[in-house]
């Protein structure tokens, strides 16, 4: 669908922006819900399943009034749906689908970060909550910053670098024998992740053609979640025989190596797009 409404080269700037929005609006209401609930619970929850309803029925009819770019239901724009099979005979396709089961093996292994905050440190719940907290204004952050940085011409680089700033603070986790200092980390862990969730759909955009960009999406998501599901299970299993060893940090080490072999892919699929323009 971006293919048909947005011009492409503006694509991670809208998507930035669009996360920016979203991730202020969830902070607020999960601050100011609790403090409404107290006043009158029926009143609030009634308000906000009537609220639910007609933001629901906005989206539908703002959905329906989207009009595509002049001409871009058109020519090649608008070709007959690609068969699965060709999917994985187009080289780029191929082998960014196996970079995007890597990227997936280390977001399960992020996903358990809060299991070895509480392995590395004595921490209560409220303080593990202090962590979602984190996670949010990181996200918030990484949107905002890429809202700037996002050009066409540089998404190479940055793919590089924020792959490489993301391998180091990984394994830094294991380092910090400060709660704070431990946050700290992680709060620009989170950035660097927010920044590489937004840099994969702009450049797909880039690199993968039309005709099998819905297939291709959804076969990325697919192999993304189970690598996700595959990555928080051997980092579960190995974390309940670890109590900060060494073993935990080579977990941390193979995570961030695994996002910086993913990124160096796309990094490279980035470098030839541009080349072959130029």
């Amino acid at each position: 669908m971006p293919y048909l409404i947005y011009q492409i080269e503006h694509f991670g700037k809208i998507l930035s922006i669009s996360g920016l929005a979203g991730n202020i609006i969830s902070t607020g209401l999960s601050v100011l819900v609790p403090i409404w609930v107290t006043l009158n619970y029926e009143a609030v929850m009634r308000s906000f399943f009537i609220g639910s309803i007609i933001l629901t029925v906005l989206y539908v009819i703002l959905t329906f009034r989207l009009k595509p770019l002049p001409g871009a239901e058109e020519g090649d724009n608008h070709p007959q749906r690609a068969r699965i099979g060709e999917l994985f005979r187009e080289p780029t396709g191929r082998t960014l689908l196996l970079s995007n089961f890597f990227r997936g093996l280390s977001m399960g292994v992020f996903q358990c970060i809060t299991i070895i905050a509480a392995k590395l440190f004595e921490v209560t719940s409220s303080e593990l909550s202090v962590m979602v907290t984190v996670t949010t204004i990181g996200a918030i952050v990484g949107n905002l910053i890429f809202s700037f940085i996002s050009k066409p011409k540089y998404l190479a680089k940055e793919f590089t670098v924020i792959s490489i700033l993301y391998t180091l603070l990984f394994p830094l986790l294991f380092f910090m024998k400060n709660w704070y200092l431990f946050l700290a980390a992680f709060f620009f862990l989170q950035i660097t992740y927010t920044l590489i969730s937004v840099l994969v759909p702009t450049s797909v955009c880039l690199l993968i053609p039309y005709r099998t960009s819905g297939g291709y999406t959804s076969l990325r998501l697919m192999l993304t979640t189970g690598g996700t599901a595959i990555g928080g299970i051997v980092a579960g299993l190995i974390l309940d025989h670890s109590n900060h060893t060494v073993t935990t940090l080579l977990l941390l080490v193979a995570a961030g190596l695994l996002q910086l072999l993913s990124g160096w892919i796309y990094a490279t699929f980035l470098h030839r797009s541009k080349d072959s323009v130029s």
